[in-house]
């Protein structure tokens, strides 16, 4: 009995081992794939986000594996395709407007696509832009968020020199925080996108701009009299907007705060805070602070550069109080030339220059569009030209 215990014992330890010697050559070949040397690759940074992924498949809690995954998988939606059914990936997107997959591998070299002289004339509408950003690009920001989430404030891995191609580089919970902010303020802007009407034939509107035939009121406003306007369901995904703004607000502050109270060598981490900008850095904590506090008080956030000084109340914007608007209604009345006409800034919301009370104290003078003679260009007209 004691015999079979120990042969049991030794095969448990041994199967343990052997798991976690393949996470821990997994995530090892995933990092050396992906930063080969200092000198990264589009199919290695590919290659890099499959290992990762095997990893979290049986280990969900590899703190390694979900930092390196959560960046990978950013890069790799815009390298892979989907299906095929619809958009599902950035590089859908892309080759939907006429963007081709080049030879570069090398990330130093250039941009992996090449851009289309003018775009095709099946690219995606407005709304199927819509609908990708709100659908597989918003689950794709929560999902990367979901990884982060699980990456303890402990967190600590060096990026070797080796592996920048330069000197070793320390990655800790500030830089994993700093990258939740800029994610949030991401998953921010796409909530905002996907509450409003943005639907347009994108080809025909880019076209004609290049070709410095656009108008925007023959050619936008009055073709498509939806656009801009909150769509049903839009007022919730609003509310879900400002809720990822005090998210952004709030990773961030904790960003600082965790790179600030460290105390050991700091030029050699990923992100620092430089002393000579300390300063400016403690400036923006007080306008973060300030804003939140507004967004949570429901009140007008008192703003400042150290110079000037502005009122923002954001809460109408999100539905609180008189809001929320069509964006439509904030826009002023344009000339035949594009440009806006003084005295109508929020002109669906009568002319009313705080668009709403968004900017309290704002006056029709306080956007100041430039005065610029309205010069219509004419069809060239031959002259004749006649013997005496």
């Amino acid at each position: 009995m004691k015999k079979t215990v120990l042969i049991a014992f030794f095969a448990t330890l041994v199967f343990l081992i052997s798991r976690s010697n393949i996470y821990a050559y997994s995530v090892s070949e995933g990092r050396e794939a992906l930063f080969n040397h200092g000198d990264p690759t589009y199919s290695g940074l590919l290659y890099a986000n499959q290992q990762f992924k095997g990893v979290l498949s049986s280990d969900p809690n590899n703190y390694q594996a979900n930092l390196f995954y959560a960046v990978t998988r950013i890069a790799a939606f815009a390298l892979e395709t989907g299906s095929g059914g619809s958009l599902e990936t950035l590089r859908d997107v892309f080759e939907a407007f006429g963007m081709t997959r080049n030879t570069n591998d090398f990330i130093d070299i250039g941009p992996p696509y090449d851009t289309a002289l003018e775009l095709p004339g099946n690219s995606p509408s407005g709304e199927a832009i819509r609908q990708f950003l709100a659908g597989p690009y918003l689950t794709l920001l929560n999902e990367t968020l979901a990884n982060l989430a699980k990456i303890p404030n402990s967190f600590k891995t060096i990026l070797t020199a080796d592996e920048t191609g330069d000197q070793a580089t320390e990655v800790d919970y500030g830089d994993v925080l700093m990258y939740k902010a800029m994610l949030n303020a991401n998953r921010c802007l796409i909530l905002i996108m996907s509450s409003y009407n943005l639907n347009m034939d994108i080809d025909a509107i880019a076209n004609k701009t290049s070709n410095d035939q656009f108008y925007i009121n023959t050619d936008l406003l009055k073709p498509y009299p939806e656009f801009l306007k909150l769509l049903s369901g839009g007022g919730a995904t609003l509310i879900d907007a400002e809720t990822a703004l005090l998210d952004t607000i709030n990773s961030y502050l904790a960003a600082s705060t965790f790179i600030r109270s460290e105390t050991d060598y700091q030029l050699d981490d990923l992100i620092a805070i430089d002393p000579e900008d300390l300063g400016d850095e403690a400036l923006l904590r007080q306008n973060l602070n300030e804003l939140k506090a507004s967004l949570n008080e429901n009140r007008t956030a008192n703003l400042t550069d150290n110079v000037e000084h502005l009122s923002l109340n954001l809460n109408p914007f999100f539905g609180y109080g008189s809001g929320p608007y069509d964006l439509r209604d904030f826009l002023p009345l344009f000339n035949q030339c594009n440009d806006p006409i003084n005295g109508s800034m929020g002109h669906g919301l009568g002319d009313d220059p705080t668009l709403g009370g968004i900017l309290p104290g704002f006056s029709q003078g306080d956007w100041d569009f430039e005065i610029v003679p309205c010069v219509m260009a004419m069809p060239w007209i031959p002259l004749l030209l006649l013997d005496d």
